[in-house]
């Protein structure tokens, strides 16, 4: 048996596991709101790789779903929201997942994903929860698209189901009038000519409605990537010209140090000072202050009228003041070449966002000229026209 199932197809599988938990609450909710279609899609490379009688570990299982980490299984096992509805089985430490642990986790991803529910509305469908509010009502749907970003492919898609279901419905209603009047015998050639045309035009004005629609969620989209670009480009304008400023600040420091290493190094090239004193007639001794300064003792005998004195040199090293000159010039110039690049950095970021803004204006007024050509679509007297031909023919 086990050898069987692993030779299934993904048609056999997909009908062992449909078949198998056709009574999951999950499976039924997504049936209900009739996007069973859409979750096969979904689901496709995961029958396409999954084997029914095979056990699986985290990180197999986060490769088989289509996850980027393992920690996203882990934080969907551990919540207590779950707990009821998954039961993982785990052999000593290690999670072990067979078919039924994946394809309840494959429901959650996808209702989280596709369907944009959340944990306590998941939680709700399964009974965990009484709190929860639908959400296929049509206004709680677009507060729900302001905090998640609707993949444009999902919302294509489903769009165009609803009008290949659109048209269904308008076809079969048309058979149905039809058979009605036939009969009755009461339609007439010029009638079932402007019937047909009438209902042609519904047609046709449904699926510009329809695409309309699509259109303008797309372009909503495209509106708020450019705002989050604009604002990303924004925010690194103002801190590269933070660092601009912060650079000038230090450069100014540095650049006064080096003046001071300079001085430093020029003092140090003489090894003495000679310096002529004047000395007041009678005077045969240095006063205390010239001994403090130039290191001369009390006492000494000296001329009548000038003095030369020998400074001592500093045992400071004018090799390393040197060095610490070089090292200041070498920090100046690296701040200063970056300077050039912050300043660079700064004026293509300010022409991109020039750019950016452009094109923001264009999508607004895009989506403008789109709202209002939906209008004047939904205001179209085409569906009060039909159904006053239909009760015409009624009576």
């Amino acid at each position: 048996m086990e050898e069987s199932r692993q030779k299934l197809t993904v048609a056999e599988k997909k009908a062992y596991v449909l078949d198998t938990y056709k009574d999951d609450p999950l499976l039924l909710y997504i049936v209900d709101r009739q996007a069973q279609d859409i979750f096969m899609k979904y689901a496709q490379t995961f029958f396409e790789n999954v084997e029914i009688d095979k056990h699986y570990t985290n990180n197999t299982a986060t490769q088989l779903l289509g996850f980027n980490y393992p920690q996203k299984i882990l934080n969907i096992l551990n919540d207590a929201k779950y707990s009821n509805y998954l039961r993982p089985y785990k052999k000593g430490n290690q999670y072990r997942h067979n078919i039924e642990i994946l394809f309840k986790l494959l429901l959650i991803t996808f209702l989280s994903e596709s369907l944009l529910l959340n944990a306590p509305d998941i939680s709700t469908i399964l009974g965990e929860d009484a709190a929860y509010v639908s959400l296929s009502d049509d206004t709680e749907r677009a507060n729900n698209s302001n905090r998640q970003n609707v993949s444009p492919s999902f919302v294509k898609a489903l769009i165009e189901e609803k009008v290949t279901e659109s048209k269904q419905q308008v076809q079969e209603g048309f058979k149905q009038l039809v058979e009605k009047l036939e009969k009755r015998e009461q339609l007439k050639d010029q009638q079932y000519a402007k019937l047909q045309n009438t209902l042609l035009e519904h047609i046709t004005f449904t699926e510009k409605i329809n695409r309309k629609e699509l259109e303008l969620v797309e372009g909503k989209n495209k509106i708020y990537l450019l705002q989050a670009e604009l604002n990303y480009i924004d925010t690194h304008i103002k801190t590269e010209e933070r660092q601009l400023s912060e650079n000038k600040r230090t450069i100014a420091v540095l650049v006064d140090r080096e003046q001071e290493a300079a001085q430093q190094a020029t003092l140090h090239h003489a090894d003495e000072i000679t310096v002529n004193v004047p000395i007041p007639s009678g005077k045969k001794y240095v006063p205390r202050f010239f001994k403090k300064i130039f290191f001369v003792e009390e006492g000494e005998d000296i001329p009548e009228q000038s003095v030369k004195i020998t400074k001592e040199k500093d045992n400071v090293n004018l090799e390393q003041i040197k060095q610490r000159q070089a090292t200041l010039l070498g920090h100046i110039e690296d701040l200063t070449l970056e300077q050039g690049n912050l300043t660079a950095s700064i004026e293509n970021r300010k022409q991109n966002q020039v750019k950016l803004k452009n094109d923001l204006q264009q999508w607004l007024e895009t989506v403008k000229q789109l709202e209002e050509d939906l209008h004047g679509l939904k205001s179209n007297k085409s569906i009060e026209a039909l159904k006053k031909l239909i009760t015409t023919n009624d009576n």
